[in-house]
C-alpha cells in the first residue's frame, strides 16, 4: 500500500472492531471535493482479520486516488 500521508487532504475517521467484524467509516476531503466511505467485513475465523483490514486500507487508498 501506498504511504498515505502523501494524502494533502483531510480524513476524518471511525474505526471498530467485535469478534468477527471489522468497520471503518471516514469522511475523506481535499479542496471542493469530499467523499465519505464506509467498510463492514465480517469474517469466520479470527485468522482471516488482517485480510479485512488490508481491504479496508486498499479501498482507502483507492478513495484518495480519486480525489486527487
Amino acid at each position: 500500500m501506498e504511504d498515505s500521508s502523501a494524502f494533502l487532504g483531510k480524513a476524518y475517521s471511525k474505526t471498530g472492531e467485535l469478534a468477527h467484524e471489522e468497520h471503518d467509516i471516514v469522511h475523506f476531503c481535499l479542496g471542493e471535493r469530499a467523499i465519505d466511505c464506509g467498510v463492514l467485513t465480517h469474517f469466520a475465523a479470527s485468522t482471516e482479520r488482517m485480510s479485512a483490514i488490508k481491504l479496508q486500507q486498499e479501498i482507502g487508498r483507492m478513495v484518495m486516488e480519486w480525489l486527487t
